[in-house]
């Protein structure tokens, strides 16, 4: 079994909504939205080669896992332009479900979180726009 086959085996089986794999290590998250990818970034920890299994990668988390140099990325429910940045940056994409875009939690409208993303021009632009809203909402 890969690190990408293992992280998808562990969101799957384990209660967590977030999973980080490489050879020698793995970590698990069970908090909800993009708090355990943004605080590895905040923190200045590397993602670099490893593989995330996540319950929603939408857009936000998509930039999130490039600035951390992720090499492949699972969504159990993906949006459309989280894959094809993905994609474009030769990330390893798979998804359950492909969404056109990731809605907020009642689902009324577009996730606040993807908002705030969808004018950046570059993954180095979104720790900082995702931490802003997130307090914003506080």
């Amino acid at each position: 079994m890969n690190e990408t086959e293992r992280a998808i085996a562990l969101l799957r089986q384990g209660d967590y909504s977030c999973v980080f794999c490489d050879r020698d290590r793995v970590l698990t998250d069970r908090r909800r939205g993009i708090a355990p990818i943004l605080e590895r970034i905040e923190a200045g920890e590397s993602l670099h080669g490893m593989a995330v299994a996540d319950k929603i990668i939408g857009k936000a988390a998509a930039m999130l896992l490039l600035c951390g140099g992720a090499r492949s990325v699972y969504g159990e429910v993906m949006s459309e332009p989280a894959k094809a940045l993905l994609e474009g940056a030769d990330v390893e994409v798979a998804y359950g479900t492909l969404v056109k875009a990731i809605r907020n939690r009642t689902d009324t409208d577009i996730c606040p979180m993807e908002k705030a993303v969808a004018a950046l021009k570059t993954p180095a632009e979104a720790p900082a726009a995702l931490r802003a809203a997130l307090n914003r909402l506080k």
